[in-house]
């Protein structure tokens, strides 16, 4: 058999692979959602789930809040301007912060994912008095809590500013280097 049969007794398969790989690629990387949208993080406010650099896809039709999910919202006073940050506190709930972490309802929260790089004595977000949620807002904070412009500044977001939610990554650059490849693919959480 020469090397012109096999490609074209194996072209039909090659083109079915690649469909089947990119369509399992698309429902990986947006849950099988068509509401989605591409962005770039700039910001270093939610190093951890998501670095400056990294290229991810976010679902706009997922605008449902719980505590602790990653949402993207508009940016308070900033005209098309939206954000990734995390939800700290729901309606109704009592939110505090005491060395950069959370106290809702007056317990910690547990936060594994919030990185703090300035002293929380000497940095002056570090320590807000308690506020209640009031109806259809949210509190959020960044993850990143010495780098990031949040609730702590502006205040309450309204529901109304949640855009979706951030699903998985599918490219990364690193500021001054190159690709980080162990980002890509990465689900946001």
């Amino acid at each position: 058999m020469s090397v012109r049969q096999v490609v074209r007794k194996a072209g039909p398969a090659a083109v079915l692979i690649s469909f089947i790989l990119m369509a399992a690629a698309w429902v990986w990387l947006t849950g099988g959602s068509f509401n989605v949208r591409a962005f770039r993080q700039q910001s270093s406010a939610m190093t951890g789930a998501v670095f400056p650099g990294d290229f991810f896809v976010t679902d706009l039709s997922h605008r449902s809040v719980i505590r602790g999910a990653v949402v993207v919202i508009s940016c308070r006073g900033v005209d098309n301007l939206w954000c990734v940050t995390r939800v700290i506190g729901l309606p109704g709930d009592t939110v505090a912060v005491r060395g950069h972490h959370a106290l809702v309802n007056g317990k910690p929260l547990d936060e594994p994912y919030v990185l703090i790089v300035a002293s929380p004595e000497t940095d002056s977000v570090a320590n807000r008095k308690p506020v209640v949620v009031p109806p259809d807002h949210i509190w959020v904070l960044g993850d990143n809590r010495s780098e990031s412009y949040d609730s702590r500044f502006w205040g309450f977001a309204p529901l109304s500013a949640v855009r979706g939610r951030p699903i998985a990554v599918y490219w990364s650059w690193e500021r001054g280097g190159g690709v980080r490849w162990s980002r890509i693919g990465h689900r946001i959480r």
